[in-house]
């Protein structure tokens, strides 16, 4: 999937704790956890708002192979859609 301008949801606030990132999601009240990986995923997505840049820093920092970066970051980009923690655009 080809995702753009991803952004997060104006009732989310997060922080980063050590190597892991604490999500709030003011309305539901709901707290969630991502661990080191999916938090520099997080970030950068914050950071860029694009895909591409968020798969270009991370192969450049991490010993991974392109199709499971891809594969991992549109499966982080999917839960926090369902969970109502980011919004994109398909492109």
């Amino acid at each position: 999937m080809s995702y753009t301008n991803v952004r997060p949801n104006p009732d989310i606030i997060f922080q980063n704790l050590e190597k892991e990132t604490v999500l709030l999601h003011l309305k539901t009240e709901e707290y969630y956890t991502l661990g080191e990986t999916s938090s520099q995923m997080w970030h950068l997505l914050m950071e860029y708002g694009e895909v591409e840049p968020v798969i270009t820093r991370m192969l450049a920092e991490y010993n991974v192979d392109e199709a499971t970066l891809r594969r991992d970051l549109d499966e982080l980009i999917s839960d926090c859609c369902k969970l109502g923690l980011l919004s994109v655009d398909q492109g």
